[in-house]
């Protein structure tokens, strides 16, 4: 199996997943290994990440956070998300990058699967906030698993040309993960009762789903049994924002998809995640991503025609 030398290293902030060197420049996932000795200092990125221990044991650093790892952990970085790691030996770490055209190109199919949405962003945000948090573990996917995905990721890696094969055993890799991860809703966070963080994640599940829509708030707090002030007080406290603004970015990240998976026009991305109007999106998406929808979509388009319902 390849040890690829061409891999970034992590002298800059932020990495763009166009400027990530591997073995061939693909545009919607690249792998690579990485031995770590000591020490992978802090970085963020544009992009989502899959990072699977292969061997050894260290501290996975994330946020403020610091959490004792070893083979067959398995973490998912969001973008723009500070991490990296620390050893005292050899930590080899498998690192699978996610393009936004990846995201984009298969958000439907990737929705519907079962945990995703846990997996991909609920998991990591509760992961920078709190101990005790959610992330695969070795008990819950067994190494062997997750060792002949990595091994067909690679054989794919290893020649020009098969990308889309190499997409294809990604999507299958993330179902397995997000089917793992839906089942580890029931474990328990550190400070927290278990039907308040229950309740906190289904909402976050049911907002991620039904963004577009106006959601009672008072209705998800109804559901989990907790009153809504507990309701807000703890939803702040495990995400670190409100409904509100947590409803925000899923627009904004759907409207995202969009612009790179259609052709539709802004104002028609605009309505459909759930805007008031095109200026109303434009001023949101300029806050959260620095650039106009439209420059954003220049960055990088799939050309796919798509039916408005």
């Amino acid at each position: 199996m390849a040890i690829f030398d061409k891999i970034p290293e992590h002298k800059t902030s932020c990495f763009e997943f166009e400027k990530v060197q591997t073995e061939y420049n693909e545009k919607y996932v690249k792998s690579y290994f990485h031995y770590i000795d000591d020490f992978l200092p802090y970085h963020k990125h544009g992009f989502y990440e899959i990072n699977i221990i292969y061997d050894g044991v260290g501290k996975h650093m994330f946020g403020s956070k610091e959490i004792l790892t070893s083979k067959g952990d398995v973490f998912v970085i969001p973008p723009n998300i500070e991490h990296g790691y620390s050893s005292s030996g050899a930590l080899t770490v498998y690192h699978i990058l996610i393009s936004e055209l990846f995201i984009a190109n298969f958000s439907e199919l990737l929705s519907k699967m079962c945990g995703y949405g846990l997996l991909f962003d609920l998991e990591p945000l509760l992961r920078s906030r709190l101990d005790g948090a959610l992330y695969l573990k070795r008990n819950d996917i067994p190494f062997d698993i997750l060792k002949r995905y990595i091994e067909m990721i690679e054989e794919c890696a290893l020649e020009s040309g098969f990308e889309a094969e190499k997409c294809a055993h990604v999507l299958s890799l993330i179902a397995v993960l997000s089917k793992a991860m839906s089942q580890r809703r029931q474990t328990d966070v550190d400070h927290f009762p278990r039907k308040q963080v229950l309740t906190v994640i289904e909402s976050m599940e049911y907002i991620d789903t039904h963004y577009a829509k106006k959601i009672d708030y008072r209705e998800l707090a109804a559901r989990g049994a907790v009153s809504y002030s507990t309701f807000l007080r703890c939803f702040k406290k495990l995400s670190g924002m409100t409904p509100v603004k947590y409803q925000l970015g899923c627009k904004i990240k759907a409207a995202a998809n969009m612009l790179l998976g259609t052709n539709e026009s802004v104002l028609t991305v605009a309505l459909e995640c759930g805007f008031f109007d095109s200026s109303h999106f434009i001023r949101e998406f300029i806050k959260e991503k620095g650039i106009s929808p439209s420059e954003f979509r220049k960055k990088a388009r799939i050309p796919k025609s798509r039916s408005v319902k």
